[in-house]
């Protein structure tokens, strides 16, 4: 590729006004490459593909800004109406807030904590994952609201729980349509929970006071019926005292009948309380955590015979010991030691589970878990309780036969007595806490009047993103649609893209505002300022020789060549030169329009023989300019163009002028462009900043190098 002429200039005419009138650049025209002297075949320039830019520079930005500025404008004014429109369309959400404090039991001896058993008030996580429930919402919605909102909160309504950190707080965030429903929802989802965790507290001490109650009955009958044996046992047989032996043993195995009676009660009611949490558990809809293996622990049973026997040794220490002394503590903690692994073996007893988060079931299965191991444990106390109630009644076999019936009689009683007592002191703490309102928290903070807060939509932020959004969308879409926009919109473009120099960049005007020189009372100032400029541009191009004949070409249509070629011969005479303008587009002609000449006689006449050169030349309004139209349209115009005929045309106009335009047909619609171009010294290109793309101006170039242009 050969480089620009050395010496070739280049200005732009920069965007200005004249009177009333603005003109914006939208035409520039790169030279090509003159002839060598003596007539010899002109350089051969070619022109590569586009090259992209490599960097950005902040007059191609401002460049982009100004062409797509009503792109820019309507997307951020499309972006800021929808912002708009979703604020007006958006209904308000108002959010209030309400606090519960969670209530833990203080300790193991505390009765009423005892007596709830499974019921005892949970951790804080399990408690918030219940209160932010749907159920405890929707429960709270139909018990507390009147018809005619709940429908509205159902469908609108938000409710959200979280445990505030370092302290026993729950709060409760409830979200609906006005701030009074925001209010009296987070108040009635606190109140709904708390009479809710009350019924449950309860619930799990029904089956049980149930159960010991009818025990309770049954020990009384059986106590009253072994008070009567031994009462009429006295009476028939005279015998009321035993002896200091027998009434060691008999005493030592009413305390053993009574350990082992009590462990038996307890571990019943155990039961009764496993069974009544099972019930719980199956009631819960839907099941959330299912077990699906079952697996069995032998470590169970070894736990339990270890626990027993350990029982056993604890009951033979107090025989010999108080139960304050070391050895007496020292075995009590292994005792509970086995117990705490027997109710983690309990726990563990599951091997695998399909996990479906519910915070109710999860509690139920934790107490049947618990409950079990409770009953693993009594059922070891027990074990030892009744071995060593065995050896006492053995020991007591041997006593004589009267003293050992009253022994017996006497035990029974005692021990029936006994576990009466518990039972019924047991029954009465199981009444005092069902009847009791005892909650697993309570509200201590409830949403005041008017102190729920609108969180959507939130207007500030909303203006601010919208504006954000607008901006970032308007300018990514300009930016895309000019990446998409294959068309030359500056100097820099057209010379990056075909590797020759600017020498002119004329303003766009239309037909109205006159965009002929030849006209000049309505041709402005500023475009034959223009227009001799690019002469002189032209002229300071020659390296050696001048360049007497140049052809004004195209790549399309309607790109202002014509108009180009007319007005740089005017600028040329105008200066003082003799100039003829040749219409060589001779399917189409269109300067005997622009200038208002006949063309009966023109190019094709004398081409083709039919005229002289002098009667085909016909001067003009402007001095020191002739026009030579195309005449009539040739049925083979391409081939009058290649004939000896024009370049002896061109040779004798070189003659009769100093600078000689031909104006040729569109390089990429005809061929005739290659031919034309191929009698000039230079061919000067054409581009429409509003019509022509890279492409096509690459292709006008590839087709003009393959003329030798």
């Amino acid at each position: 590729m050969a480089p620009p002429p050395p010496g070739s200039s280049q200005s732009s005419g920069q965007s200005r006004s004249q009177g009333n009138r603005a003109y914006t650049s939208d035409i520039v025209a790169p030279v090509g490459a003159r002839a060598n002297a003596g007539g010899a075949a002109p350089f051969v320039l070619w022109a590569s593909e586009p090259e992209r830019r490599n960097s950005i520079e902040f007059a191609d930005i401002a460049a982009v800004l100004q062409r797509r500025r009503w792109t820019i404008l309507l997307t951020f004014l499309v972006v800021a109406g929808l912002s708009a429109l979703y604020l007006l369309l958006t209904p308000p959400v108002y959010e209030a807030r309400a606090y519960l404090q969670a209530r833990v039991p203080e300790g193991e001896n505390d009765l009423l904590a005892q007596a709830l058993g499974p019921s005892q008030p949970r951790s804080l996580q399990t408690q918030v994952a219940i209160v932010q429930n749907p159920i405890i919402a929707r429960d709270a919605i139909n018990t507390y609201f009147p018809m005619d909102k709940r429908g509205d909160l159902h469908d609108y309504g938000f409710v959200v729980a979280d445990s505030v950190p370092a302290t026993d707080l729950i709060e409760i965030r409830a979200q609906a349509r006005t701030a009074e429903d925001a209010e009296n929802l987070a108040n009635s989802v606190g109140a709904h929970y708390v009479k809710f965790s009350q019924n449950n507290n309860r619930q799990g001490t029904v089956g049980t006071r149930a159960y010991v109650q009818n025990q309770a009955i049954a020990a009384k009958a059986k106590l009253n019926k072994a008070q009567r044996a031994l009462r009429d046992y006295k009476q028939r047989n005279g015998v009321f005292n035993l002896t200091r032996e027998a009434d060691a043993l008999v005493e030592q195995s009413q305390r053993f009948e009574q350990s082992w009676r009590d462990a038996r009660a307890q571990k019943a009611a155990s039961i009764a309380q496993l069974a009544e949490t099972r019930n719980v558990s199956r009631e819960v809809p839907p099941a959330k955590i299912v077990p699906v293996e079952i697996r069995r622990r032998p470590e169970v049973e070894s736990l339990k015979m270890e626990l027993a026997r350990l029982e056993a040794e604890r009951i033979r220490l107090l025989q010999e010991f108080t139960p304050g002394s070391d050895r007496v503590i020292q075995i009590n903690g292994q005792i509970e030691d086995l117990r705490t692994r027997l109710r983690n073996q309990a726990q563990t007893e599951t091997a695998s589970w399909r996990v479906e988060f519910s915070p109710v079931k999860q509690i139920a299965q934790q107490d049947v878990a618990r409950l079990r191991g409770q009953i693993w444990a009594l059922e070891a106390q027990g074990t030892a309780y009744k071995n060593s109630l065995r050896d006492t009644r053995q020991r007591l076999a041997a006593l004589p036969e009267r003293e050992l019936r009253l022994s017996q009689l006497t035990l029974d009683v005692t021990a029936l007595q006994s576990t009466y007592d518990q039972l019924n002191e047991r029954l009465q703490a199981l009444r005092i806490s069902e009847h009791a309102r005892v909650a697993s928290a309570e509200v201590v903070f409830p949403a005041q009047d008017k102190s729920a807060k609108k969180i959507r939509p939130n207007i500030p932020r909303t203006i601010a993103l919208a504006l954000m959004a607008g901006l970032v969308l308007a300018l990514g879409l300009a930016a895309l649609i000019d990446q998409l926009d294959d068309r030359l919109h500056s100097d820099r473009e057209a010379t990056q893209t075909t590797h020759l120099p600017v020498l002119a960049n004329i303003p766009y005007l239309d037909r109205a505002a006159g965009s002929s020189l030849y006209e000049p009372t309505a041709a402005p100032t500023l475009l034959l300022e223009t227009f001799q400029l690019l002469a002189t541009n032209i002229e300071f191009s020659a390296v050696d020789d001048a360049i007497s004949v140049i052809a004004v070409a195209s790549g399309l249509p309607s790109e202002g060549k014509s108009t180009s070629a007319l007005n740089l011969a005017i600028a040329a005479a105008l200066g003082g030169r003799r100039v003829i303008l040749v219409d060589c587009d001779l399917r189409r002609p269109t300067q005997h329009r622009l200038c208002n000449l006949p063309n009966q006689v023109g190019l094709s006449n004398v081409l083709t023989g039919a005229h002289s050169l002098q009667e085909a030349l016909q001067e003009s309004d402007v001095n020191g300019l002739r026009i030579l139209t195309g005449g009539p349209t040739p049925p083979n115009p391409i081939r009058l163009l290649k004939s000896r005929s024009a370049a002896q045309i061109i040779a004798d106009l070189r003659t009769q002028a100093d600078f000689i335009v031909l104006d040729t047909p569109p390089v990429l619609a005809l061929a005739d462009a290659q031919v034309v171009t191929a009698l000039a010294d230079a061919t000067l290109l054409v581009i429409s900043s509003r019509d022509t793309g890279r492409r096509d101006v690459t292709r006008a170039l590839g087709l003009l190098a393959q003329s030798g242009t």
